[in-house]
């Protein structure tokens, strides 16, 4: 058999009974979306009265897709979120001013997005670079932290209280 087989089975077995998503940041036994709503450490969604939606964009500013973005969203008056990357608001400044100068919100998507586990100081760096780009580039202080891959655990939502940071995960 080969190795790749073996590695594609394993990878099957472990999201099949629910081990990949919560094991990157080295929490064992990973705690449920149940106990962090209960918690309200991190929210998936809201009950509202009336029927809303937040949109929410992850992994820029990039200078095309969010110019793109940005005019639809002006065309249709409505406003979003971004979960920005650091090194791309680094990249980007003009993009991420742009988001914040057309009424939308900032947010914090780490650096790198980094998936592969991380230590606790790591993902401190990480959501740190990230803050301090935005409020240098932009002059707002992003209040919402979305983990990348849509991992999370009580280290992720340590580190983002320890920068007062709201988890926000999405709902579907």
């Amino acid at each position: 058999m080969n190795w790749w087989i073996i590695n594609i089975s394993l990878i099957c077995i472990l999201n099949t009974i629910g081990l990949t998503g919560n094991i990157a940041y080295g929490e064992n036994p990973p705690k449920d979306r149940k106990h962090y709503e209960a918690h309200q450490e991190i929210i998936w969604d809201k009950p509202m009265q009336k029927k809303w939606i937040a949109l929410t964009f992850d992994d820029g500013p990039n200078s095309k897709r969010t110019r793109e973005i940005l005019a639809i969203l002006q065309q249709y008056q409505a406003k979003a979120t971004f979960f920005c990357l650091g090194y791309k608001v680094k990249q980007y400044p003009d993009m991420a001013r742009s988001i914040i100068a057309s009424g939308h919100e900032i947010a914090n998507h780490t650096y790198y997005h980094p998936i592969e586990k991380l230590s606790k100081s790591r993902l401190d760096r990480e959501i740190e670079m990230t803050q301090k780009v935005i409020v240098q580039t932009t002059g707002v202080e992003p209040h919402l932290f979305r983990p990348p891959g849509g991992v999370y655990n009580d280290q992720v939502v340590s580190v983002a209280k320890k920068y007062q940071l709201k988890v926000i995960m999405w709902s579907w």
